[in-house]
């Protein structure tokens, strides 16, 4: 296959930014740079948006702003990356008993649940 991923070369996987060479096994990707944790993830997008803010506007304080919200915005990610799975757990099995509970049952609950106290009656009067 000429000029396929077969016939790279060691120089051109070099350029093209290859951790690895085509004809290696597996042992190249033990000496790859680690991943970085979503922390540091957060943290270098912030150092490039306030590096962006910062040439674009001509002043400081907007890139200050931003590097120094990093941790707070790391910590909003957490909780929603953390709290939304059960939120959305907590849905379907509402939506799962929903679907399976009988309709007279359900007009019954929701129809206590919103009738005034004040206008209540017992069923004989």
């Amino acid at each position: 296959m000429p000029g396929g991923f077969i016939e790279l070369k060691e120089k051109d996987s070099a350029e093209a930014g290859f951790a690895h060479k085509p004809s290696d096994g597996m042992d190249e990707y033990a000496t790859a740079k680690p991943r970085m944790t979503e922390a540091q993830r957060i943290q270098a997008f912030m150092d490039v948006a306030a590096t962006h803010v910062e040439q674009t506007t001509g002043s400081k304080e907007g890139g200050t702003c931003l590097r120094a919200s990093a941790p707070f915005i790391s910590a909003l990610v957490w909780i929603a990356v953390k709290v939304a799975p059960i939120y959305a757990w907590l849905f379907e099995k509402a939506h799962w008993v929903y679907e399976h509970a009988p309709v007279k049952v359900l007009e019954m609950i929701f129809g206590l649940g919103v009738r005034p106290a004040s206008n209540w009656q017992p069923a004989g009067c």
